[in-house]
């Protein structure tokens, strides 16, 4: 009663790509880097696919499975719920070096799923622990099994 279904969408592209400025690459893959704006694409190392631009989509239902609220005992933590995810991304790109530099990809996927437990640290932080495995369908392009444990605070 509780799903949500979330669709995310970035674009990057970077004016005068050169390598010997790294910072000038767009570097697709993993959980992408917010500092130097580089997008995500689980299931792929991070910043494994330089790229001139890239086109990444992701999308992810979330449903829970039970909803607790409650704590344990005088702990200050209080639990609100447990759920399961599960997540398709897929990206094109226009690399930056190999035979078709200058040329927009195949499409690069990635597709998994994980579980996710909310809950209250110290009765107002919010802390999100997101165990998720990934599998990247396209080893050409560094396409590998990953499995994470994030804590969000």
């Amino acid at each position: 009663s509780h799903s949500s279904f979330s669709l995310r969408a970035y674009y990057a592209v970077t004016p005068r790509a050169e390598a010997r400025i790294p910072g000038s690459i767009v570097r697709v893959g993993g959980r992408g880097t917010f500092d130097d704006l580089d997008p995500p694409l689980r299931g792929h190392p991070l910043g494994f696919l330089p790229a001139r631009q890239a086109a990444v989509v992701q999308s992810e239902h979330q449903f829970p499975i039970t909803q607790i609220f409650g704590g344990i005992d005088t702990w200050p933590v209080f639990m609100r719920n447990i759920g399961l995810f599960g997540f398709y991304d897929s990206a094109k790109l226009i690399l930056f070096r190999g035979t078709r530099a200058g040329q927009w990809s195949v499409p690069v996927a990635s597709f998994g799923g994980g579980m996710i437990a909310n809950s209250t640290l110290g009765y107002n932080v919010p802390v999100q622990v997101r165990l998720e495995f990934a599998h990247g369908t396209n080893e050409a392009f560094g396409g590998e099994d990953s499995l994470s444990l994030l804590v969000n605070i």
